[in-house]
């Protein structure tokens, strides 16, 4: 595995991880909020970009635009796939992509972390 040599910022990584757990609970508990909107939006907007960018291309993992285009992408492919597919969820689709790329999250941050010590 190839470690990432310009990782995100902290703060987005740390705010895509909050909205990959927060995002698929509020769902999953019916929770009609704004902060619910904000969490999906957050969830499907930026974190598969802040989760995958920076292992397919060191110098791009920062890039805001590129971030968002990516996540969109991404999720597109999801959504598209399961409803071909025939098992269209949307609480399904928010617990996979919030645990894929919380995943990689996690490993970034890990990284992130033993690099400063």
């Amino acid at each position: 595995m190839r470690r990432p040599t310009t990782s995100p910022p902290a703060g987005m990584l740390a705010l895509a991880a909050v909205a990959c757990v927060v995002g698929p609970a509020l769902m999953l508990f019916g929770v009609h909020s704004p902060l619910r909107v904000a969490a999906a939006l957050i969830l499907f907007g930026m974190a598969p970009g802040v989760a995958v960018l920076p292992w397919l291309s060191p110098r791009a993992g920062a890039e805001p635009a590129l971030v968002v285009a990516v996540s969109l992408a991404l999720s597109l492919l999801v959504t598209q796939t399961m409803l071909w597919a025939g098992a269209w969820s949307p609480h399904t689709t928010a617990c996979l992509v919030a645990g894929a790329c919380l995943v990689s999250l996690a490993l970034q941050l890990a990284l992130r972390s033993r690099s400063y010590a």
